[in-house]
């Protein structure tokens, strides 16, 4: 017989996404349409294969439960690392943020989030902007890309490496979030999402 404790619903990720990104070209998008976004909060159970997702829009008038399919986050401690659609470290200088916070040198954040008691220590909308103006900084040519936000999406990770390498307790450092922002530019040509990848500290990690 399962544990009360055992059958308790862990935050596993956190996705704020719009609708209407996927799929759609720019052109097509209307200036007047309403800028709707949804929530999605999935759950991991122990024991159970798949995930436990809960959808709902902004102002949480609607929701659903629904099962995803069974993986880890990438940045949780035993799920295998997630592949970069370019290299670990292209010619650009991006680096894997997944890489990044299992390594033993990592600069591991003063800042955590537990989400049963105590409200997230971010601001979406400052977040955005950081994101966005250090993404314009990354681009050397003369007419910067116009961007869209599309996705902002929050995963759980524990820094057990560089935990160790200091002499730390992992058990104190098991609240931390890697905080992803895409955005996609405003082009008639579909281009690849630009991610920013940053901590709950502010710090911008890396570049996807």
């Amino acid at each position: 017989m399962k544990s009360k404790a055992a059958e308790e619903p862990i935050l596993a990720e956190v996705v704020i996404q719009r609708p209407s990104s996927a799929g759609v070209e720019p052109s097509e998008k209307k200036k007047d349409e309403p800028d709707q976004w949804y929530v999605i909060f999935r759950f991991s159970i122990a024991g159970e294969p798949t995930f436990r997702s809960v959808v709902e829009l902004l102002d949480g008038s609607y929701a659903v439960e629904e099962s995803a399919t069974g993986e880890q986050s990438p940045v949780s401690e035993n799920a295998p690392r997630a592949r970069s659609e370019r290299s670990a470290q292209d010619q650009k200088g991006r680096q894997d943020p997944y890489q990044l916070v299992h390594s033993a040198t990592f600069d591991i954040p003063s800042v955590q989030w537990n989400p049963l008691s105590g409200k997230l220590p971010l601001q979406l909308h400052a977040t955005v902007s950081n994101a966005r103006e250090y993404l314009m900084q990354t681009h050397t040519n003369k007419t910067q890309p116009q961007l869209d936000l599309t996705l902002i999406k929050l995963s759980p990770y524990t820094p057990t490496a560089a935990v160790a390498a200091r002499g730390g307790n992992p058990l104190d450092h098991l609240h931390h979030w890697l905080v992803e922002v895409d955005f996609e530019q405003q082009a008639e040509a579909r281009m690849p999402a630009e991610k920013v990848f940053m901590l709950l500290d502010g710090r911008v990690l890396s570049l996807r």
